[in-house]
């Protein structure tokens, strides 16, 4: 059973009970969060190389964004402004959703032996794990944003459409980055939980 591998996890880092039942559900969410897909993740893709090309997407992102919503001042154009205002609520999602990874990684490294739960900094890092509707209600948010995105879209000619398409292929490509590491995620976690009840 997936929570008895947390309990495993949680009493090698000698944490609470409380945060026992927290990082159960959490885990066992990944599993009903993710989509079934008959495309594997690529065995030449460690989760820190994925985790890797989210950071870079999203310093990409962020740049792409900044220069648009710098363009777009300049225009004063009043579709193009709410689009962007929209994106940015989009922008902080992905890094929320990020921030999961990135919790995820920090337990797989205690397990792996690689940190210790005494170092500075590690549980606040890693509380995204611990509320177990963190990444389910960060899904549903993005999904939500992207429909108003994909609404205000139609409101924009194609001239300003064609200025914002580096903006939104960058977000494409970021949403997109999600599903790789999602699944290396949790092929990861059954690993670990084979290795901890042999």
């Amino acid at each position: 059973m997936l929570v008895l591998f947390t309990l495993f996890f949680i009493y090698n880092c000698k944490c609470t009970k409380s945060m026992t039942a927290a990082l159960g559900c959490s885990i066992a969410l990944i599993f009903i969060s993710i989509e079934a897909s008959p495309t594997p993740v690529p065995q030449s893709k460690s989760y820190d190389e994925l985790l890797d090309t989210l950071r870079a997407l999203e310093t990409n992102r962020k740049s792409l964004l900044k220069k648009a919503v710098e363009e777009a001042a300049n225009q004063k154009c009043n579709g193009t402004s709410k689009f962007l205002e929209i994106i940015e609520i989009a922008d902080e999602v992905l890094v929320s959703i990020r921030d999961y990874f990135e919790a995820g990684k920090l337990m797989l490294d205690l397990n792996k032996g690689k940190l210790s739960i005494y170092q500075p900094d590690v549980i606040a890092k890693t509380q995204p794990l611990r509320d177990e509707h963190y990444l389910q209600n960060k899904m549903v948010q993005l999904s939500f944003t992207l429909k108003r995105l994909q609404a205000q879209m139609d409101d924009l000619s194609e001239e300003n459409l064609l200025s914002l398409k580096p903006v939104i292929v960058a977000f494409k490509q970021s949403e997109k980055a999600l599903n790789p590491i999602a699944k290396k995620f949790t092929s990861d976690l059954i690993k670990l939980r084979k290795t901890a009840v042999q």
